[in-house]
């Protein structure tokens, strides 16, 4: 949608990221949010990191694809799924 926005009128909207992760407490982010948000929770996280490591990028892609992003990007992955 942003893409499309930016296309059309070359300007770049806000975008906001839904947050349901917990039900009794929805929050919106900033698009800006969300990125700098998941990067501290993942790409510099040793935890996460350790994971990766423990499990190859394959699974942890899986993991991904079924658990934190959005539907939108699950209901059109390669192959139909």
């Amino acid at each position: 949608m942003v893409a499309t926005v930016r296309a059309l009128t070359g300007n770049a909207p806000k975008a906001y990221v839904g947050d349901t992760s917990i039900p009794d407490a929805v929050r919106t982010r900033s698009l800006a949010e969300e990125t700098a948000r998941v990067f501290r929770a993942r790409v510099v996280n040793p935890k996460w990191l350790a994971a990766m490591r423990r499990h190859g990028y394959k699974g942890s892609l899986r993991d991904g694809r079924q658990r934190r992003l959005p539907v939108r990007f699950r209901r059109h992955r390669a192959g139909g799924g």
